[in-house]
């Protein structure tokens, strides 16, 4: 099961199967046609669509396209981003490397970067004192520190911003 989010408005539960296409548990039949690269022909409930995949962003799972000559942008979460959602983290912060924010509320123990550091993937940024326990947050991946918005000793809430890229 995926949730797709078309232009920022309309949400979909969707279940792909190899001929079948369940929205929001109904299920409806479709034929597609590859007919260049990037441009598919759908046909489903005898309607005819011509897509047109303009770009397609993998870290933020969205995707531009034309569909009979409409431009859609359409977002899609899998299984593990609801969940994370579910339990109050979102996987898009940790995907775009733009900014660190705060994954739970608590103090900081000790920033390990300034502003013009290089970091890598996994990369410890600071220590996050919560719930008495250290957590040590690690960039999710490669980039140069634009902003450090934290020094040791303050407090934080949840996605506070930390660092940004």
């Amino acid at each position: 099961m995926k949730q797709l989010t078309i232009n920022d408005e309309l949400k979909l539960d969707v279940d792909v199967n190899e001929h079948s296409l369940c929205v929001n548990n109904k299920e409806q039949p479709f034929e597609v046609q590859k007919l260049g690269a990037y441009t598919y022909h759908l046909i489903q409930s005898e309607k005819s669509y011509f897509i047109q995949i303009i770009k397609i962003d993998t870290p933020t799972k969205t995707v531009r396209l034309k569909v009979n000559g409409r431009l859609y942008e359409v977002k899609g979460k899998d299984k593990t981003d609801l969940l994370l959602e579910k339990m109050g983290f979102s996987s898009a912060h940790a995907v775009a490397l733009n900014n660190v924010n705060a994954p739970m509320p608590g103090q900081i123990v000790k920033v390990d970067i300034k502003v013009g550091d290089e970091v890598k993937k996994g990369q410890t940024l600071l220590v996050l004192n919560a719930m008495k326990m250290e957590n040590i947050i690690k960039s999710p991946g490669d980039g140069k520190v634009k902003k450090v918005l934290v020094k040791a000793g303050d407090n934080v809430e949840k996605n506070h911003p930390m660092v940004e890229f």
